[in-house]
């Protein structure tokens, strides 16, 4: 190992697999697998966000009722979980860490309240500790680096799927820094994270009021006059361009998939982009502000609304609102239709298919434009906070995607850190 001085202090060259330990979880019988809530929860890729974290907007249930689960795949809370398939084109979450939420309790029946556990399924890595030089807070920063990122996915395997592996994540070499200041660091980047958390949640609450304002003031109209919904925007279907052509990829055009709706009121980053060349080779697909997206194939009724011009694939149907007013009625509307766009979708065939003609044909109530003039003006000042939030929220990301690597190489003190997090204090 190699010895470096960095402000006054020893940093050691690692190895990580000298400090860690990667676990494989077990194949569960999918004949157990439910989307109905139970006590069991079996993590998935879909429950990490893309550069890490854990997402709970998707969650797969077990019936353990039926056949319990070993012991050995019962994750506990604050433990350090890793993704080792990915099937995005970006690997966007291949080899990032999630930790397990603090323990909540499913109630099965009044009066009986159990703990929830979370189970590790396959292809989900589970690290377990082997040294005191590192502490888990700082290594599940240090899964979260660029380094580290751009390492995994450099080595990953598989075309379509790609995969890595505990000895891969093994041989990640990077500096460690002595304990105190991985605690400082630590400090640092979670309050950062704090931020990011309370920008989400106040989103959340924005929502819940815009939604529930749609519901006073339209739920009396809904037997009102149904029209087609190609008769309130334009329609249309995304489409990705030849694969074949590398040039299309990795611009400046957002290229909106699945994931990139997932939990979102407006699509703020994507996980894949467009060049200007491949935007171009399919002009007809651009996807202006402020129009509406929902997925209608595999997974079905996910809505979100774009903030910039975009492209999407072809597992999304968009409309292009007529008029500025028909925006958070169709974007409520659309959310609150969720199992009849399932029914819709099923079709006698395994996989969940809104075609382009069913989705321009879904019938929505009508409503006078005085009506939808005044909920326009209710809501117009929640989703413009909510859009300022989500904003504010992509700066803190990039502040914070930036100060780890710039900590591990030397380039910026703790304090100085903190001075920029102090600065960023005016985006709230």
């Amino acid at each position: 190992m190699k010895n470096i001085k960095n402000s006054k202090t020893q940093w050691q060259e690692t190895r990580l697999g000298d400090l860690i330990q990667v676990t494989h979880g077990m194949i569960f019988s999918s004949s157990l697998f439910s989307d109905v809530p139970t006590g069991s929860i079996l993590l998935t890729p879909a429950n990490f966000k893309i550069g890490g974290g854990f997402d709970g907007s998707s969650l797969k249930y077990y019936n353990a009722e039926h056949e319990p689960a070993p012991q050995k795949y019962k994750l506990q809370p604050g433990e350090i979980v890793l993704a080792l398939t990915d099937l995005s084109r970006e690997c966007s979450i291949l080899g990032c860490p999630a930790k397990i939420p603090n323990r909540e309790y499913y109630i099965a029946k009044p009066g009986h309240a159990h703990p929830v556990e979370y189970l590790q399924n396959q292809r989900i890595g589970r690290v377990i500790l082997r040294s005191e030089k590192i502490t888990g807070d700082f290594l599940y920063w240090l899964l979260r680096s660029a380094n580290y990122r751009k390492y995994i996915i450099a080595t990953a395997s598989g075309t379509t799927v790609k995969h890595t592996s505990p000895n891969r994540i093994y041989d990640f070499r990077f500096l460690l820094p002595p304990l105190v200041d991985q605690t400082a660091a630590v400090v640092l980047l979670n309050a950062v994270e704090t931020k990011i958390h309370l920008l989400e949640h106040w989103n959340s609450v924005l929502e819940q009021m815009a939604m529930s304002l749609f519901r006073y003031w339209f739920t009396p109209t809904i037997q009102q006059r149904l029209k087609p919904l190609s008769d309130f925007g334009k329609i249309v279907c995304g489409r990705t361009p030849s694969k074949k052509e590398s040039k299309y990829f990795g611009g400046p055009v957002p290229f909106v998939k699945i994931p990139d709706l997932r939990g979102q009121v407006y699509i703020s980053r994507t996980v894949d982009s467009l060049s200007n060349e491949g935007a171009a080779a399919q002009p007809t697909k651009q996807i202006p502000p402020n129009s509406i997206c929902v997925s209608c194939i595999a997974t079905v009724g996910l809505t979100a609304i774009t903030s910039a011009w975009c492209h999407t694939n072809q597992q999304i149907n968009s409309i292009i609102p007529h008029h500025y007013r028909h925006r958070y009625y169709l974007y409520c509307y659309l959310k609150t239709i969720g199992p009849e766009l399932e029914s819709l979708s099923a079709g006698g065939t395994m996989t969940m298919n809104i075609n382009t003609r069913l989705f321009s044909r879904l019938q929505i109530p009508e409503a006078s434009h005085t009506l939808l003039e005044k909920f326009h003006q209710s809501v117009h000042p929640i989703f413009s906070r909510i859009l300022l939030n989500i904003r504010c929220k992509e700066k803190l990301i990039k502040l914070r995607e930036s100060l780890l690597p710039m900590f591990l190489a030397g380039k910026i003190k703790i304090t100085d850190g903190f001075k920029m997090l102090e600065k960023a204090r005016g985006l709230f």
